[in-house]
């Protein structure tokens, strides 16, 4: 299975674990010369920029440390920019969560994995 092949999966696996945690996914694949987001969900306490990340089982580097500050900042302003042209600013809670997977699919949920003033 290719990379690509592997991060699809990886995001259907993660759509289905936000579905069963009753988020409501807004969008996927969001993408803006900016940056792109995999997945917009929204729960009760807002809206959720989710990072997927697939990881080998005993993989040293934590999940959301292979999240770098420069794709922080690409995630930030594609979800600046769906807000913009959503005309929701200032309107919702915006939360920067990662859901990490292992080759198990052993799921971590990291809600509020980084933040921003938004």
């Amino acid at each position: 299975m290719s990379g690509r092949d592997k991060g699809i999966a990886g995001e259907e696996i993660a759509v289905e674990y936000l579905k069963r945690a009753g988020f409501e996914i807004v969008d996927r694949n969001y993408r803006t010369r900016r940056g792109e987001i995999d997945i917009i969900a929204r729960n009760r306490e807002g809206l959720r920029f989710v990072e997927v990340k697939m990881r080998r089982r005993g993989t040293m580097v934590p999940p959301q440390e292979a999240i770098d500050l420069r794709k922080m900042r690409r995630i930030i302003a594609a979800a600046r920019e769906y807000l913009a042209r959503n005309h929701l600013v200032g309107k919702e809670f915006c939360h920067f969560d990662v859901i990490a997977i292992d080759d198990q699919d052993e799921i971590e949920y990291i809600p509020d994995a980084f933040s921003a003033n938004i």
